[in-house]
């Protein structure tokens, strides 16, 4: 019975990085953080000249996505918006400030050929990024699992 005491305190971090982007990317938006491009294409307000980019939110994808779509529809749609969000990420930066900004963002969305197709390289993820990412693996597991149709 002992065993049943710690199970809330094992599932709290799980059900809190599922729920986290319901509240936390309003907030964000709101206050300003997080900047939209296209409805799943979000960028971190620019700093030191670097700019954080992220593909749609858990959030996102549960209410943009239309859930009668396949998967090659769902897909499409996700790059056509990640797309549709860089040109319009280039379009508020003229020649000279976005020649000093670096772009820096994480995707499993886009494979490596994909990437490069669109100007991108990969470099190795650093340990706060790997931290982060384990952290939210059910979060990317769901949105994933809703970009691919099965969920």
């Amino acid at each position: 019975m002992l065993e049943w005491y710690f199970l809330p305190l094992l599932l709290a971090p799980l059900i809190l990085s599922v729920l986290a982007p319901f509240i936390d990317t309003p907030q964000g938006k709101k206050q300003g953080k997080l900047i939209y491009y296209s409805p799943l294409f979000i960028t971190e307000k620019e700093k030191n000249g670097k700019i954080i980019i992220h593909g749609g939110t858990l959030f996102d994808y549960y209410y943009v996505i239309d859930k009668n779509w396949k998967a090659k529809q769902r897909i499409r749609y996700i790059l056509r918006q990640y797309i549709l969000g860089l040109i319009k990420l280039t379009e508020s930066y003229n020649e000279k400030e976005a020649a000093e900004i670096t772009l820096e963002g994480t995707s499993y969305i886009l494979n490596d050929r994909t990437a490069e197709k669109l100007g991108f390289r990969r470099k190795r993820t650093d340990l706060l990024q790997q931290i982060i990412i384990t952290y939210n693996y059910l979060q990317i597991l769901l949105a994933n699992s809703i970009a691919k149709g099965k969920g």
